[in-house]
């Protein structure tokens, strides 16, 4: 199974890609709705924040609160290490068992979708990376047209992620989400039909499934 790490920057047409890509035929690994879902009521790691932060940061159904958790962050910046700390090794550990699920059920592509790919080096894990890019003006444009969006969480945002540049200088592959949707979607069929035929022909000993994820 081939595993293709996804991401790109904020706005960049990520999610389009990856239903693009899943129509293809490849398994999606989503790690926002994994994070979604470690966030509900009831799940060790909502206990674990909430232990710490107070039950101030849960929503009226038990889960965590967004805005809560964004303005605890702004307050302090140690807590967003701490949620770090909390959810990310849960959110690996899913991956891995999406991952096992996909290659069980005889997907040939996987799937990494991950805005923080490179930053939690989870392109090491993969056997190439794709990366969505469109202007940055273009996609401030597109980011503020979301509800809450401004100009202090767009900068704050951007700060996270690598710039434009040193991620396109690290990505194997390029898709150009500044344009139609039926270009974009042209993109990524090519991509997807170049990713099959790497898998016809001799697969690499150091492929990332499952060398890579056994230790996870």
């Amino acid at each position: 199974m081939y595993i293709l790490g996804l991401t790109g920057g904020m706005a960049s047409g990520k999610t389009t890609v990856a239903g693009f890509l899943k129509a293809c035929g490849a398994a999606i690994v989503d790690a926002d709705k994994i994070v979604h879902d470690l966030q509900q009521a009831g799940t060790e790691e909502t206990k674990i924040i909430a232990d710490k932060l107070g039950k101030n940061v849960l929503n009226e159904e038990g889960g965590l609160s967004r805005p809560a958790l964004a303005a605890a962050i702004q307050a302090d910046k140690s807590v967003l290490t701490f949620l770090e700390d909390v959810l990310h090794p849960a959110v690996r550990r899913e991956e891995l068992n999406q991952l096992k699920a996909a290659a069980n059920t005889g997907h040939g592509v996987a799937i990494l979708d991950i805005p923080l790919l490179f930053e939690t080096e989870a392109h090491l894990l993969s056997d190439g990376v794709a990366v969505c890019h469109s202007p940055l003006e273009v996609r401030k444009e597109r980011a503020f047209a979301r509800p809450g969006m401004n100009e202090d969480k767009w900068k704050n945002l951007l700060a996270r992620r690598w710039d434009d540049a040193k991620m396109l200088q690290h990505a194997d592959f390029v898709i150009d989400t500044n344009t139609t949707l039926p270009e974009t979607k042209e993109q990524v069929q090519s991509l997807y039909e170049h990713i099959v035929e790497t898998l016809d022909a001799e697969f690499s000993a150091d492929a990332a499934w499952p060398q890579k994820w056994a230790a996870m």
